[in-house]
C-alpha cells in the first residue's frame, strides 16, 4: 500500500497540479483546428469541382460551335462539288 501511495506522490510530483486540464485543453485546440483544416479542404475541394464542371461545359460549347463549322464547310464542299458536276 505504501508503495501505491509512493508512485502516486512521486506522479504528482512531476506535473504541475493542472497539468491533465492543460492537456485537454490543448486537446480541444488540435481538434478544433483539425475540424477546421478538414472544412476548408472540403470547401476548396467544392470550388475546384465548380472550375472543373466550369471548364468541362466551356469545352462542350467550343466543340459545338467547332461542329458546327465543320458542318458548314461540309455543306459548301457540296454545293461547290454539285456546281463542278452541273458544269460538265
Amino acid at each position: 500500500m505504501k508503495q501505491s501511495r509512493d508512485q502516486g506522490n512521486e506522479i504528482r510530483g512531476r506535473y504541475p497540479p493542472n497539468f491533465a486540464n492543460q492537456l485537454a485543453l490543448l486537446g480541444g485546440i488540435l481538434a478544433t483546428v483539425g475540424d477546421a483544416l478538414a472544412t476548408f479542404g472540403v470547401a476548396v475541394d467544392i470550388e475546384q469541382s465548380q472550375i472543373e464542371e466550369a471548364n468541362l461545359a466551356q469545352q462542350s460549347q467550343n466543340q459545338d460551335q467547332q461542329l458546327i463549322a465543320l458542318q458548314d464547310q461540309l455543306k459548301a464542299l457540296e454545293k461547290e462539288v454539285h456546281l463542278l458536276k452541273s458544269r460538265k
